[in-house]
């Protein structure tokens, strides 16, 4: 046999072995990758955007949304790690629409409806101290100031990218030099850093405005297997946006401090806003 077959038998050998050595490892790379993928869409829930439908009515109905959101979960545990509101009524938007209409006896098409970011407004003037004046007289006064700009329309009610326009002008109204700024990013985060320095905000979903008076966030644990055989402690945070929505638990006794909640896992830039008095 001569020298140069054996030379490539050897080269054919090694260059087999460094093949099927690259395959193993390529192999056993995409297995890690898709046990470590399989592990992350387990442990972390990717948001969707939400409407006023995705509204929860009570601190309950946060748990029992939570429970749904973890089923089946082992050692599964829910404990709050931060909480604050700013105490606020939740007005019932129907009732102030029925004032209205009273008080300059509208009928028909001529009366108002979709007058959420009106109730929300007045609710943040009283809560800035911008007027200390009876909830009726604000709401009419933000109503007025909405139709006289071309902010409220009876098909649309108020356009969202209006609201801080809106406060803006309501203020000023009442000789105010605080303004209405509207953002539509970090939303969260921003509503927080108002909350904290005492300044409640309206909170802006694609249908529905509100008065943004607090915020909740709850710590998630529970055992998951990684890589389906390892068990190990995952943790997740849930937050909450806590509002007055003035559709559930509002009546029209300004006593009623009520809150709603929404979860901001929903919260997309595209469709909310966040309007804060600056």
């Amino acid at each position: 046999m001569s020298t140069n077959f054996i030379f490539s038998k050897k080269v054919f050998n090694n260059t087999n072995r460094v093949t099927k050595f690259f395959f193993i490892s390529y192999f056993l790379l995409i297995l890690l990758m898709t046990m470590l993928l399989t592990f992350f869409l387990l442990t972390h829930n990717l948001s969707t955007t939400g409407t006023s439908d995705s509204l929860l009515n009570d601190s309950q109905s946060v748990i029992n949304y939570i429970n749904k959101l973890y089923p089946n979960k082992k050692d599964f545990k829910i404990s709050i790690t931060s909480n604050k509101t700013i105490p606020s009524v939740n007005l019932k938007q129907s009732t102030y629409n029925s004032y209205y209409n009273s008080y300059y006896n509208l009928t028909g098409d001529d009366m108002v409806e979709g007058t959420c970011s009106e109730i929300a407004v007045a609710l943040l003037a009283k809560s800035h101290k911008v007027n200390q004046g009876s909830y009726e007289y604000l709401f009419r006064t933000v109503m007025n100031t909405a139709m006289d700009n071309g902010y409220w329309t009876k098909k649309y009610g108020t356009f969202q990218a209006k609201i801080d326009s809106l406060v803006t002008k309501s203020f000023k109204f009442w000789k105010s030099n605080k303004k209405g700024n509207n953002d539509h990013l970090s939303i969260y985060t921003n509503h927080v850093k108002n909350i904290n320095a005492g300044s409640t905000t309206i909170f802006s979903c694609s249908n529905h405005s509100m008065h943004g008076v607090g915020y909740v966030e709850y710590k998630i644990q529970y055992t998951e297997k990684i890589l389906f055989f390892i068990p190990s402690t995952v943790t997740q945070t849930e937050m909450f946006v806590i509002v007055n929505d003035g559709w559930f638990n509002a009546t029209s006794n300004i006593d009623n401090y009520q809150y709603s909640y929404y979860p901001v896992r929903l919260i997309s830039s595209v469709t909310f806003a966040l309007t804060k008095v600056v």
